[in-house]
């Protein structure tokens, strides 16, 4: 087994896929920009308009509902996990993986 091999092998594709990630998102936000703009009518599927089957991949548009708590909530949310943090009510759990990241420059 080789090691280096292994090493470069996998910073290479870690690029790829980091270059490909930022050119898909791309691509996405301009088919967000077609369906603002009408223009994806004819590809939906029939009974559905958040979903597009093109060449064997399915698009579908996805609704995100998040809580935004106001300033009050937000106060009273560090206050308790403050307390929560020096009483000790808490623990902890540890994940082990591995990553490959570009070193800075």
């Amino acid at each position: 087994m080789n090691i280096d091999a292994l090493l470069q092998k996998a910073a290479e594709h870690q690029g790829q896929i980091k270059a490909h990630t930022v050119a898909y998102k791309a691509v996405i936000n301009k088919i967000a920009e077609a369906h603002a703009a009408g223009l994806l009518a004819d590809y939906y599927e029939i009974d559905n308009d958040k979903q597009i089957n093109y060449q064997g991949w399915q698009f579908n548009r996805k609704t995100k509902t998040t809580k935004v708590w106001d300033a009050e909530a937000k106060q009273m949310i560090e206050k308790v996990e403050y307390t929560a943090n020096r009483m000790g009510l808490y623990s902890e759990k540890q994940t082990e993986y591995w990553e490959c990241r570009q070193q800075k420059k």
